[in-house]
């Protein structure tokens, strides 16, 4: 039930109305005039560019009810607001020379399109989930808020741990290059040195099916005594005849030789490979000291490996193994305290992480203020409705009896009435919201009981 009011309400009203709501008595006269469209502030397009201009930056507005909004709301409002979209800023900023170089083996234009993409569709992300957890409305499902800042706090974490990775890929990419081609080069030296060791070992079989006839035949003929007439013969099966001891037995095919000397042969041959590999092993070490670049000696002792892994100017082909070096390299100083050698992506690692953290504790705090509760409170909804409502009534007994509350004001007076009537309409006296240090004076304790 409305109260009754006193013409001086009802002026300092319209007072208030003429000198703080501008916006209404604008909408009044196009109601006049006849071109006030009533879903003018609905259309698709300006939706469509709100919720764009949203994923970019948080709008403050979002972030409470309309019913009452203090200047303390709002102050919290758009600090709640700045903090998460810097925040998610500075994370994908950060974050896009690690998307951008995980796609670098792709066309360029395409390759960048691709980051910039995956950079903003995070930054969007960020800015929706931190909005849902700050406008969270009391009535709703707890587990909404709780799920939203459980999604809000793992993509932060997410970004803030990518984030020194990504300005370090940015900052020292060379470095990376050298790094790679130094653990390439040592791979391919050690290669070389396993190949001597696996050709010390001379595993084949034909060899140790040889050498060991030979050793048994060697054994058979020391048991032998000097006048067994088996031993000339067992002799010359295994070494040759007396007569033969000076011949040249490598000229000799391999077939043609007796037994222990076709071991002898299989043994020289298999020492030369040893000391051929040997000697380009010293000698490719002997390269590496004097090239003084791994990336070029690569290029010059191996081609085809240089080829596989680096590009033609000598950077890393792989998006993926770079990010992993750069992951690697980041998060081995960190956890070593090497921290004066990371130094701007140390820097923004703690930015991210601050800024994160505060960003997600704001809008907890702000989801859960009563203020800001109480913005969305219908019951105070339908206080102020009727206080207004009251206001309408009398300013309309007024009318009809003739009394002029504010001659100068008596032309925007049904300006007012078409506006009251618009707003009932969509069951909110007002389309912003309204600010209790300017509204006419009234019983506000009423109000918040």
């Amino acid at each position: 039930m409305t109260q009754p009011y006193n013409l001086d309400e009802v002026r300092q009203a319209i007072e208030w109305i003429i000198t703080t709501r501008p916006d209404l008595v604008t909408k009044a006269q196009l109601i006049i005039e006849g071109k006030y469209n009533p879903h003018q502030d609905t259309e698709e397009d300006q939706k469509i560019l709100h919720h764009l201009k949203n994923l970019l930056i948080v709008d403050y507005n979002d972030l409470h009810g309309r019913v009452y909004v203090t200047e303390a709301v709002e102050t919290h409002s758009k600090i709640t607001a700045g903090s998460i979209t810097f925040a998610n800023w500075i994370n994908c900023v950060s974050n896009f020379p690690l998307f951008l170089f995980m796609v670098q083996n792709i066309h360029p234009v395409i390759g960048f399109t691709s980051a910039l993409a995956s950079t903003g569709i995070l930054l969007g992300t960020g800015n929706v989930l931190g909005a849902s957890v700050a406008r969270y409305k009391k009535g709703n499902r707890i587990w909404s808020l709780l799920g939203g800042f459980v999604g809000l706090m793992g993509l932060n974490i997410l970004q803030t741990a990518t984030t020194g990775i990504g300005v370090e890929l940015f900052n020292n990419r060379s470095q990376f290059d050298r790094i790679y081609a130094t653990q390439i080069a040592d791979n391919y030296l050690d290669s070389k040195d396993a190949e001597i060791s696996r050709l010390s070992e001379f595993d084949d079989p034909i060899y140790q099916n040889l050498k060991q006839q030979c050793e048994t035949g060697q054994a058979k003929l020391e048991s032998l005594s000097v006048n067994h007439p088996q031993r000339d013969s067992l002799h010359v099966q295994l070494f040759g005849t007396f007569a033969q001891r000076n011949d040249q037995w490598e000229t000799k095919p391999f077939q043609q030789l007796p037994l222990c000397r076709q071991v002898t042969r299989l043994e020289d041959k298999q020492n030369q490979l040893i000391e051929t590999a040997s000697a380009h092993y010293h000698n490719l070490l002997l390269d590496r000291t004097q090239t003084g670049s791994d990336i070029k000696f690569l290029q010059t002792v191996a081609p085809n490996l240089f080829q596989e892994h680096f590009t033609k100017e000598g950077q890393i082909k792989s998006g993926t193994v770079l990010v992993g070096l750069a992951t690697t390299q980041v998060y081995s100083k960190l956890f070593n305290g090497e921290w004066s050698q990371l130094g701007l992506s140390l820097f923004m690692f703690l930015l991210s992480g601050i800024t994160s953290l505060a960003s997600c504790a704001m809008a907890l705090s702000h989801a859960l203020s009563k203020e800001v509760q109480l913005s969305y409170n219908q019951e105070l909804q339908s206080k102020i409705d009727e206080h207004f409502q009251g206001l309408y009534f009398a300013l309309m007994s007024a009318q009809k009896q003739g009394e002029s509350l504010i001659p100068e004001l008596d032309s925007i007076r049904q300006n007012l009435e078409n506006t009251l009537h618009i707003n009932d309409a969509e069951n909110n006296s007002f389309t912003t919201s309204y600010s209790p240090e300017s509204l006419p004076s009234a019983d506000e304790e009423e109000w918040t009981n």
